[in-house]
């Protein structure tokens, strides 16, 4: 009723609260559609999340264009030796078709294994004797020992350009189970390999940590809020959000990977906390006025902190856009646009479902509910602890300010494969074997470009292969290199000695080259351009090497210095450093720049905000103090343990200050209208304490527990 008896209009709410859930229901199927291809589309290539405008970037890009695509995988097993002929077999049966991607074809294009090269480089038209051959394949294809070797298997692509991986891996599986190799024994690595993990790892478990987070996440809802409506309603709401943004990712055109997995979980958690404000509101609302107009009594007091709230955490996840890390930047685009349909959903669905739910009557659990909730008073000593020592607190998080700022600045990062998968990983296992028989297993590419010319005699590639020989030597000889190897590994032994007689033999050496030209191109080992002729010099690292700056510092000055000489006499040669290496190693330093850059981005429009908020700009930017220090804290003390900043942990710091601010704008808020109703500051704190520390805790508590079973993720950056 109104103060002059006439029944109270309707509110918007209890008028369309059916057409809203009716319109969201029918919704739900296009959404539902869009998640299922979401899931669908998951795939991982840790090249392909690196940044494409680097340098590194491009010279890689135009390296697959020359010689191929790195798309291979390294098998291994106890007793793949030298001379066992299960190697033979295993060779073969990688190379016959099978039916995959709805046609028969091998899916492998080329396998080699260490038999088959020794066995091509001691036979016509080399005849290597196999000491020297054997030790050309050191460090790649052959072990120190002599016995261990490998085979290197190169998949093929499907007829729409992709790589069918996981197939390729288990039929590898497969075809070691049925030559008797047991699975425990058998070692699968390469660039291949690393993406199969990775999605492996991702998904690992997924669906039991959402199940948890979800279980977490509503289970401190039934406790914040002990009421089957208000929870139903709760529910209802995060579950819509999270669906719409699952699928926002298909509709969107972009593709899942398995740095998005645990985004839904996120939106889950963030729009259960927004909700739980809001039923906090709605009890407010109902201890004073008819329980009707409560839900849109408390979108009336909710709306504005929410939607501040929203555009805070919105603006902590647009700022990993600016990251040149794809799925950063990826993860930050549609958790910020998830943002928007949390807050939509809230202040559509959440008020029609607690229309419907949460207002038939009035029993006298929820008066009693409403009325504790107004007086419980579990907050007061806080609230007197910090108003009594606010200048002891403020004095201890100004010198923490600069100690954990030192921490941070001894902060690392790592977008290394060995920081995204657990050491317990099969793959990283396998690496470790490869590694310990074979020699380092990474790859980094020196290519060699000379100008495209006629060489009917077979003099120019002979000169060319001194040069890439001589190259070779000095690469192999740098601390860290192993296995280095290039197209005159595959050549014959070039003469050292001058005279007449070691003439003729450069001579006869330069035709058997011209020969053997065109295997080299199918080895890949040379490639042809419009205008140049490219030979490349590969070398191998460690896999567990955490920082390749002193390695690829000393191969460029080498490789520097080497060109300097030979333009010096006379021969016209360029070289570039190509490969995965050069690339993760910037974008290591990448990450770090970017983790500063997003998060000051962050911070410069959440402090506006405040101070828009407050109308004052010295209280906005003091505002901010406590929401930047628990982000600083974590940082600082990883800084201080050495411990990695992956890109986990940097796309961290902006969501933690973007859901930081969240429940320091609703106190403010809260403090603000108190003081704008006459009360003084004291009163106005109390106030804001009365009204939000209770939703503050609960909603704190639902982010981090909701988010906390994700720390058992296999993929390192979802679990840090």
């Amino acid at each position: 009723m109104t103060s002059n008896g006439h029944p109270a209009q309707p509110s918007f709410y209890q008028r369309f609260a059916r057409t809203i859930l009716l319109v969201t229901a029918l919704l739900c199927p296009f959404a539902i559609f869009g998640m299922g291809k979401a899931i669908q589309s998951n795939k991982n290539r840790v090249i392909d999340w690196l940044p494409k405008k680097f340098a590194e970037t491009q010279r890689l890009l135009w390296f697959v264009d020359e010689f191929g695509s790195d798309e291979i995988l390294a098998i291994g097993w106890p007793e793949c030796t030298i001379h066992a002929e299960s190697v033979d077999q295993f060779v073969t049966a990688l190379q016959q078709p099978v039916e995959f991607a709805g046609e028969t074809k091998p899916i492998f294009r080329e396998v080699i294994s260490g038999r088959s090269v020794l066995e091509e480089m001691i036979s016509e038209p080399l005849e290597l004797p196999e000491d020297v051959a054997t030790s050309r394949m050191r460090g790649w294809l052959l072990g120190d020992d002599g016995q261990s070797t490998c085979i290197i298997a190169r998949i093929v692509k499907n007829e729409d350009g992709a790589y069918s991986r996981q197939t390729a891996v288990q039929f590898v599986k497969d075809t070691a189970e049925q030559l008797g190799i047991p699975a425990s024994e058998l070692k699968i690595a390469g660039p291949t390999a690393d993406s199969v993990a990775i999605d492996e790892a991702g998904v690992d478990r997924i669906n039991l940590l959402r199940i948890l987070s979800l279980a977490f996440g509503m289970g401190l809802a039934w406790l914040s809020l002990r009421d089957a409506g208000h929870v139903a309603a709760v529910f209802v709401t995060a579950l819509v959000a999270t669906l719409f943004c699952f699928s926002s990712v298909y509709w969107l055109g972009y593709n899942m990977d398995a740095v998005l997995l645990p985004l839904p979980a996120l939106i889950f958690v963030l729009t259960i906390s927004g909700a739980i404000h809001l039923s906090h509101y709605f009890r407010d609302a109902a201890a004073d006025h008819p329980l009707e107009s409560s839900p849109a009594i408390a979108i009336r007091d909710g709306w504005l902190p929410c939607t501040l709230a929203s555009i805070t955490t919105f603006v902590g996840l647009i700022s990993l856009s600016i990251s040149q890390v794809v799925p950063v930047a990826r993860f930050g685009i549609l958790s910020a646009i998830g943002v928007v349909i949390s807050l939509v959903t809230l202040l559509t669905v959440w008020p029609a479902c607690a229309q419907l739910l949460c207002t038939k009557k009035k029993t006298s659990g929820q008066s009693d509910a409403a009325k504790s909730h107004s007086s419980n008073a579990w907050w007061r000593p806080v609230y007197k602890t910090a108003t009594r020592f606010h200048l002891q607190f403020v004095l201890l998080i100004l010198i923490g300010y600069p100690i954990l700022s030192y921490g941070l600045c001894q902060t690392n990062t790592s977008v290394h494969l060995h920081s995204l998968l657990p050491k317990s990983s099969s793959l990283i296992q396998s690496y470790g074997w490869f590694e310990e028989k074979l020699g380092p297993l990474v790859p980094v590419e020196v290519v060699l470009s000379f100008p495209a010319v006629d060489d009917p005699e077979g003099k120019i590639i002979y000169s060319r292969a001194e040069v890439v020989d001589t190259l070779r030597e000095k690469v192999d000889s740098l601390p860290d290199s192993g296995g280095t190897f290039a197209a005159t590994s595959f050549l014959p032994k070039l003469p050292t000695e001058q005279g007449a007689r070691q003439l003729m033999m450069r001579r006869v050496i330069g035709k058997r080259m011209l020969k053997r030209r065109d295997l080299l191109i199918s080895r890949r080992m040379i490639a042809v351009g419009d205008k140049e002729e490219y030979w490349r010099v590969s070398t191998r690292v460690a896999s567990h090497n955490r920082d390749y700056s002193p390695f690829l510092d000393s191969l460029e000055t080498t490789v520097d210095e080497f060109i300097k000489e030979q333009k010096a006499a006379g021969i016209d040669v360029d070289a570039k450093v190509c490969g995965s290496i050069p690339l993760i190693q910037m974008a290591q330093k990448q990450l770090l720049f970017d983790l500063i850059k997003s998060f000051s981005v962050a911070f410069i429009f959440i402090a506006v905000a405040m101070v828009v908020l407050l109308q004052v700009p010295i209280g906005g930017l003091l505002a901010m103090i406590p929401n930047v220090f628990p982000s600083l804290l974590i940082l600082g003390i990883m800084g201080f343990l050495g411990s990695l900043v992956d890109i986990g942990i940097m796309m961290t710091a902006s969501v933690a200050l973007g859901i930081a601010v969240d429940d320091t704008l609703h106190f403010l808020i809260w403090y603000r209208r108190s003081s704008e109703a006459g009360n003084d500051q004291d009163v106005a704190i109390e106030d804001a304490f009365r009204k939000s520390a209770s939703a503050m805790l609960q909603t704190s508590l639902i982010c981090g527990l909701g988010m906390l079973p994700f720390a058992a993720s296999s993929f390192g950056p979802v679990s840090r």
